[in-house]
């Protein structure tokens, strides 16, 4: 009988499509787990409390959208153009999720007042509405954070600055990983790049 012998790199694309399943598995259960969490709890809230949260959330969401609205003018009074323009890209999102969620409560308010639909009906359609005011007041809290690492003309400096270079003596070492290093100050051109 003779026994069968896998090339070597047929061996190791199985042992990679293993390692492939066995992470896609457990990020899809982790996944699914979250979602299942995330909806049970969203149902077992109270049309009064979806009410008042959703209308927390949107005025939070008002709050993002003022705070970069500001930033963006005064980058724009500074002059600061890649501030202005970072900003500007996150308070274009953030004016779309505010529209999204605005829209959302809305549909939520008639749901809630609505008395031609069924309660099973109603509760699906409200948490449905809540959701998606809830996913857009996540993705402005993110562009947030991001705004707020929008930078220009405060990330850079424009001024004389010293650059220290630090190499080995040529007469003990070649070896330029080993110390002792003596430092060499050279002057930087003011016109010189503000990154190199």
């Amino acid at each position: 009988m003779q026994k069968k012998i896998l090339h070597p790199h047929l061996h190791f694309l199985r042992w990679i499509a293993l390692l492939a399943f066995c992470v896609f598995g457990v990020t899809t259960s982790v996944s699914a787990q979250n979602t299942d969490n995330t909806s049970e709890d969203i149902s077992k809230l109270s049309f009064q409390d979806m009410k008042r949260k959703s209308r927390r959330m949107i005025r939070n969401m008002e709050r993002i959208h003022q705070w970069i609205v500001m930033e963006r003018e005064k980058a724009k009074k500074e002059n600061d153009v890649a501030a202005y323009d970072c900003l500007g890209e996150h308070l274009t999102v953030v004016k779309t999720l505010l529209g999204i969620a605005e829209a959302a409560q809305r549909d939520l308010n008639e749901i809630l007042q609505s008395k031609s639909i069924s309660e099973d009906e109603k509760r699906s359609s409200a948490v449905r509405e809540y959701t998606r005011i809830a996913q857009a007041d996540a993705q402005a809290r993110e562009r947030e954070i991001q705004a707020k690492l929008c930078s220009g003309k405060a990330g850079s400096y424009t001024g004389t600055t010293q650059v220290f270079v630090e190499k080995p003596k040529e007469d003990i070492t070649l070896d330029p990983t080993l110390p002792p290093w003596s430092p060499t100050i050279y002057q930087r051109r003011v016109d010189a790049s503000t990154y190199y």
